[in-house]
């Protein structure tokens, strides 16, 4: 295994427990944009194509075959929007698994799909994604899983060497171990976002969701390796179970995209 540049180099060392698979670190540009540049960096990766790791290409891309407008335009996606289109370039090579196969109308109360507090505008725009997400659900049913991944499938997926996984995770919750190193110069973090010195509680409260992607794992160590568009890091590691508690959320809906390398 080869370390790539960044924030844990040195506890990327060749391990026969480990894998870690060359997946770019592609950065997002906007606060909204870490799906896609997810997609970048696993379709990079999946195609064996560097042209696919340019962030702008692909939101250009998608803004064309979503007919949403122009890159600049888009908020945040759904998974199910995501699955769509890299099903669009990969075909069967993609599979989305979640415990909702529909918008939870729940969600209409959260601040984060409801960032100013209710208007009746975003009311009206929470109503309208429901109707669209739903048939996007219907329409690809094929395709998605009706249960989560549990961490078994997550590593032996990994493991085996085919396979990435871009992860929708609570970003309240996901800690990158190279925070946490005493030996690690305070004064020249990893570039990680600041979080909370304390987790939340696993309340229904909040949420900050979050794309990540999935590419290796220590099991000796009992890590996984990531790659995180709003890092500086060439890739992050989080213990299993901080990493399984980030992703199972209230709010994530357990989403993953699996997607399988293309010969």
């Amino acid at each position: 295994m080869v370390a790539p540049r960044g924030c844990d180099e040195a506890a990327l060392d060749p391990d026969p427990h480990a894998v870690l698979l060359p997946v770019p670190a592609v950065r997002q540009t906007e606060s909204h944009d870490c799906g896609l540049a997810c997609v970048a960096a696993a379709l990079a990766w999946a195609r064996d194509d560097e042209a696919w790791a340019d962030l702008s290409r692909v939101k250009t891309e998608y803004s064309v075959f979503s007919g949403r407008g122009r890159p600049e335009q888009m908020e945040g996606l759904w998974t199910v929007e995501l699955l769509a289109f890299v099903q669009s370039v990969v075909g069967g090579a993609v599979e989305m698994a979640t415990t909702q196969c529909e918008v939870d109308v729940e969600y209409a109360g959260m601040p984060f799909y409801n960032s100013q507090g209710g208007t009746a505008e975003e009311a009206a725009a929470f109503d309208a994604d429901l109707v669209r997400i739903n048939a996007l659900y219907d329409s690809l049913s094929d395709a998605i899983c009706p249960q989560p991944y549990s961490r078994p499938q997550l590593l032996a997926g990994l493991r085996s060497g085919g396979c990435v996984f871009i992860v929708l995770v609570d970003d309240r919750r996901l800690r990158c171990l190279c925070r946490l190193r005493p030996e690690k110069d305070r004064s020249s973090p990893c570039g990680c976002r600041a979080r909370p010195a304390r987790p939340p509680s696993p309340t229904r409260d909040g949420f900050l969701g979050h794309y990540v992607v999935l590419i290796g794992l220590d099991e000796e160590e009992g890590v996984y390796y990531y790659t995180d568009p709003n890092t500086t890091c060439a890739v992050c590691r989080s213990r299993f179970d901080d990493f399984d508690a980030a992703r199972s959320c209230f709010g994530t809906d357990d989403d993953v995209l699996r997607l399988t390398a293309q010969e």
